[in-house]
Formats: structure tokens, C-alpha cells, sequence
């Protein structure tokens, strides 16, 4: 293979995985949905929302549900939790 043809290939193949970073970024930042597990303990919860850049304002964790208040670039979101499988069960977003 000629050096030329190896740089193409090597240039497409660095193109071909920035697009895919990209596509997952944008994956991680609407992840927050309904049916999402994110964790059953306060570690796990706290960890995946710090990942995402959002910062725990409030967490709550009753028998039938944990409820978390979480803000991030002025946004806050407030997600019911089920406390057996760590499944986002509610999300409500609002502005501050």
C-alpha cells in the first residue's frame, strides 16, 4: 500500500471515530428519560448525574421511590427513581 493511500485510510478512519464520540456525547446528554437505570444507591445516583455534568441539589430516598433535584447549565431537573431497579421512573425539567 502506498503511503498516500494509508494516509487517506488512517484520516478517514480518525473522522469516522470523532463522529462517533460526538453521536455518543449527545447520547449521554439525553439519557435522563424514563426507563433509564441510573442506580439504586445514593453513590451510584450521584456518580451517573456528576458524569453527565449535572450537580445534586437534593436527594431523597423513601421506601417506594427516590426523588433527586439536580441542576446543570441553569436547568433543573427533578427524576423519581425506583428504589429496586435504580429505573428513572418521572423527569420534570425547568428552568431556574
Amino acid at each position: 500500500m502506498t503511503r498516500t493511500i494509508r494516509s487517506m485510510i488512517n484520516r478517514r478512519a480518525l473522522a469516522l471515530s470523532l463522529a462517533a464520540s460526538l453521536v455518543a456525547g449527545t447520547a449521554l446528554a439525553t439519557d435522563l428519560v424514563p426507563g433509564t437505570q441510573i442506580g439504586t444507591s445514593a453513590l451510584e445516583i450521584v456518580s451517573a448525574l456528576a458524569a453527565q455534568g449535572y450537580e445534586v441539589i437534593e436527594y431523597e430516598h423513601e421506601t417506594d421511590e427516590i426523588e433527586v433535584e439536580a441542576e446543570k447549565d441553569g436547568q433543573r431537573l427533578k427524576l423519581e427513581i425506583n428504589p429496586t431497579n435504580g429505573e428513572i421512573t418521572k423527569v420534570k425539567a425547568r428552568s431556574r
